[in-house]
Formats: structure tokens, C-alpha cells, sequence
């Protein structure tokens, strides 16, 4: 199946984009209707800086040092992925990529199997591919936030969670907890030294869900808890130890399916 790539961009909030550039380390932050970030269009993220902006009115954005264009979101993913992963991305996969993300089209449909197939590729040469000599890696420095803002949050229970077996022991030792201003569900996420690095929201809203996707960065008093989800792993904080000792470790894709140690 085709996607409208023109009505899709179009009807991206500013809250999506921001998390789209989030995603790709770019560590957004909203003024008005502008996003500014870091220049992740040409360099990695946490080395540019922070003059990469996103114009909601246009819906483009523009790179105010090197690059000195403008592009859209979808260039931007492509850009992104052949700074930091040396992957060439076609702009049809980038548009099937936002499409898919904000519920454009299920995970079966044509355009985005094709995506699937080829990471199941990457992963069956995965003995082909630790060979290959990639270039030297350098390391993120990602933002730290103050976590007694965590004091603020209630503390009820979940209940279609804990009929999932998701205990109240587990969301305490997580630390999970309720905005309730925004109804959602806080995620606080922290890095390896169990500094806070960001906070997911899970709104509980049918309607905002669906608009802005269930899972977002928390906004309190204007200030969004945003951080790259790539270069860090939700909960290696509290299995770290664990997993050092077992010298193996299960990792599951999702907010509340965190880093274990395996057994």
C-alpha cells in the first residue's frame, strides 16, 4: 500500500515530531510553534549544536550551521541513520517508518513487511557482521534531570496492570507513578548510575493516544523530559549487577519490558 507522505507530514503535531527527533538524539525542546534541536542532520548526537529548528507553519526544518537548508522530517530520518548508522535510508522507508509509528497503517501491510524483513536479515548474519570493522565509537553524554520532581507524582494502582502480573513491587522498584494533571502513567527512565535521564507519560486519554501515540515524553511546567532512547537501556540500573555476575542478560522491546538478567 502507498502512503500520502504529503498528508501524513502535514498532519504531524509538534509534539510527534519532537519525538521522532528524540528518538534520533537530537534532544528537542518546544518554543511556541518551533522545535529547536541539536543538528543531528550531520552529526552525531550530544556533538552539535542546538541550532537545528522545525517550523510547524512549513512543516519543514532548518539546519542553521553546516547544512544551511531546509528539509522535511522524512529527510531528516535519512540523514540521521546515515550519520549515525552509515545506513542508507530510501525515502519510502522513512515515510513508512513515521506512517507505521502514528498508526498510519498496521505492521502487516505493504511498505513496512519490507522493513521487517530486511532487520530479520541483519540479525541472521549477526556472526557475518561482528567481523566487520566499524568505525570508533564515541561516547554520549545525555542530559540528567533533577528527580525530585518524581516526589510530585501519586502512587495508585494500575489496576488492568496488575491483572497483567505487572505487581505493586515491580512498579515501586521502577518507580512508576501517575501524573494526574495529564492522566498518564510516569515512566521515569535513569542511565546504567541511576542518574534520571528522562520520563515517559502513557496517557490513559483514548482520544490523545490516538493523535499523539500512547507513549511520549512527560511535560511538567513546560519543561519536556526528553532523552535519546537509543543510548540507554530502560532498567540496566537496577540489574547491572546481575547481569555482570550471570554474564547474560534478556532484553525485551517496550516501555514496561525492561533489561533482565537471564536465569
Amino acid at each position: 500500500m502507498a502512503f500520502d507522505k504529503d498528508r501524513i507530514k502535514n498532519d504531524l503535531t509538534l509534539e510527534q515530531v519532537a519525538e521522532i527527533i528524540e528518538e534520533l538524539g537530537g534532544n528537542p525542546s518546544i518554543h511556541g510553534d518551533v522545535i529547536m534541536a541539536d543538528t543531528i542532520c550531520h552529526n552525531l548526537p550530544g556533538e552539535g549544536s542546538h541550532k537545528l529548528y522545525y517550523y510547524d507553519n512549513t512543516k519543514l526544518l532548518r539546519c542553521y550551521t553546516e547544512c544551511h537548508e531546509y528539509f522535511d522530517i522524512y529527510q531528516l530520518i535519512v540523514k540521521a541513520h546515515e550519520v549515525q548508522y552509515e545506513e542508507e535510508w530510501a525515502l519510502p522507508k522513512a515515510v513508512a517508518y513515521v506512517a507505521h509509528k502514528f498508526g498510519y497503517s498496521s505492521i502487516e501491510e505493504d511498505g513496512f513487511e519490507n522493513i521487517l524483513l530486511e532487520d530479520w536479515t541483519y540479525i541472521k548474519d549477526y556472526d557475518r557482521i561482528k567481523e566487520v570493522i566499524t568505525k570508533e565509537k564515541k561516547e554520549i553524554s545525555l542530559k540528567e534531570y533533577d528527580d525530585k520532581i518524581l516526589n510530585c507524582m501519586a502512587h495508585p494502582l494500575i489496576g488492568p496492570w496488575l491483572e497483567e502480573g505487572i505487581t505493586k513491587e515491580t512498579m515501586d522498584r521502577f518507580e512508576i507513578s501517575y501524573y494526574p494533571k495529564e492522566c498518564q502513567i510516569v515512566i521515569p527512565h535513569r542511565d546504567a548510575e541511576n542518574k534520571l535521564i528522562g520520563i515517559r507519560g502513557r496517557t490513559l486519554v483514548k482520544e490523545e493516544g490516538e493523535l499523539f501515540g500512547k507513549y511520549r515524553p512527560l511535560v511538567v511546567n513546560r519543561t519536556m523530559y526528553n532523552h535519546p532512547l537509543g543510548f540507554a537501556l530502560y532498567g540496566l540500573n537496577l540489574n547491572k549487577n546481575n547481569i555482570s555476575s550471570i554474564k547474560k542478560a534478556i532484553v525485551f522491546e517496550g516501555e514496561l519490558r525492561p533489561i533482565l538478567p537471564f536465569q
